[in-house]
């Protein structure tokens, strides 16, 4: 048994079968993790992104522009945030 790209560049060669084994148990590895649901990661989202954007205007001088954004695979649906001093 072998598997290999068409122009031959990638080629795998097993070394040894291996029966399935029906004892094994599947678990969830986050059964005791700290999740937290989507809506509450996406507020504590925004909530971030406007405090980076008080401290950013804090730190303008007058006639500045700024913004911030989260871009992720994800639209958070909160868009730009931004502020003119």
């Amino acid at each position: 048994m072998q598997v290999q790209s068409e122009d031959n560049y990638f080629i795998i060669n097993p070394v040894k079968i291996t029966l399935n084994n029906p004892d094994i148990v599947i678990h969830n590895p986050y059964v005791n993790a700290n999740a937290i649901r989507w809506e509450d990661y996406v507020s504590r989202m925004e909530a971030y992104l406007k405090k980076q954007l008080k401290k950013l205007k804090a730190i303008s001088e007058a006639g500045d522009e700024g913004a911030v954004s989260f871009e992720g695979i994800e639209d958070l649906g909160i868009g730009v945030l931004s502020f003119k001093k």
